[in-house]
């Protein structure tokens, strides 16, 4: 066999178009192949559109290509994790939902008295009266524990109930019994209670002072002071109200002002430079039927008059004035 006849076609064919492109694709060197055409017909449709970038820009996209591309870091989120987040999450929900449950809800108003008496039955068949203008507000109620809340002054006929506390708040007064009858008011700047029937511990909420008062006594918190000790009142004296009168002994000027104005809704005067007038003891009895009416008999006891100045103000007028 001759030494052309062990030359492989392809290396012929891969040394003609060496030659035919060296050449610069010059016909005299076009190999006699299909390949060569299509070599000339591409050279001729794309080589005008290739651009050839200068030296920089084109190591550097050759350096793009051999390093190795920057894969970003994933955090991998293990279970124990996701459970850790689920658990705080739970946690959060449930401190939640306790604080939500266990916030103290916005005192509900279940009685509220305005010219006349009113009476009002609890659901254990409590009856609690409302002198004028009085409002009383349930704070909370369980099957162990009732408390409200008194603005005026209220009668309360507890029905006994060993397994159940029967708590009133008035002002920064505070009654706790199991059950008892008392009268409770507060108006102006005094806090009082007398104890019909029972036991009860009448307290200072934010002091914490405490009395007991035993049946027929009588004390009261005078700005926010300590409780009084205990003394003797008569139930006439203390629950006077209810029976359409006012019964004051030796009371001051100023006591008796405040309970007319919890009474009518009004507001009482005294002539100006005429305050020392607030210190005098007054003793008497005025019926409750009207508003002139009281003011009237007042004026009787105190030596003078009354005149109206404003919507719901009237001021006390001396003799001879």
């Amino acid at each position: 066999m001759s030494a052309k006849q062990n030359i492989n076609p392809n290396q012929q064919l891969t040394r003609a178009l060496d030659e035919y492109v060296a050449s610069g694709f010059a016909p005299a060197y076009q190999p006699d192949d299909p390949l060569g055409a299509y070599l000339v017909a591409y050279r001729e449709h794309s080589l005008d559109q290739i651009s050839f970038p200068d030296s920089p820009q084109l190591w550097n996209r050759i350096q793009t290509r051999i390093e190795p591309a920057v894969v970003p870091h994933v955090w991998y989120r293990a279970p124990a994790f996701r459970y850790a987040v689920a658990a705080i999450l739970l946690m959060t929900a449930v401190t939640l939902v306790y604080l939500f449950r266990s916030a103290p809800s916005a005192p509900a108003l279940v009685a509220e008295s305005q010219e006349i008496i009113q009476t009002y039955t609890t659901t254990d068949g409590s009856k609690i009266i409302l002198r004028p203008h009085s409002k009383l507000f349930l704070l909370s109620s369980s099957i162990d524990k009732q408390v409200y809340r008194l603005d005026g002054e209220a009668y309360f006929n507890v029905n006994h109930n060993p397994d159940r506390v029967f708590e009133v708040e008035a002002g920064t007064g505070f009654i706790q019994d199991l059950g008892t009858r008392f009268d409770m008011s507060n108006w102006g700047n005094l806090v009082q209670v007398y104890l019909e029937q029972g036991s009860v511990a009448f307290s200072n909420l934010k002091t914490g002072g405490k009395v007991i008062l035993k049946p027929g006594q009588y004390s009261s918190i005078v700005n926010q002071s300590q409780p009084s000790k205990p003394v003797a009142e008569s139930r006439e004296d203390a629950t006077d109200w209810m029976q359409n009168q006012m019964i004051f002994n030796s009371r001051s000027l100023h006591y008796v002002f405040n309970e007319l104005e919890q009474q009518y809704r009004i507001t009482l005067q005294v002539p100006s430079g005429a305050d020392s007038l607030f210190k005098e003891k007054l003793s008497g009895r005025i019926q409750l039927d009207s508003v002139w009416q009281s003011l009237d008999d007042l004026g009787l006891v105190m030596g003078g008059r009354f005149r109206k100045i404003g919507d719901r103000t009237y001021q006390f007028i001396p003799k001879g004035s």
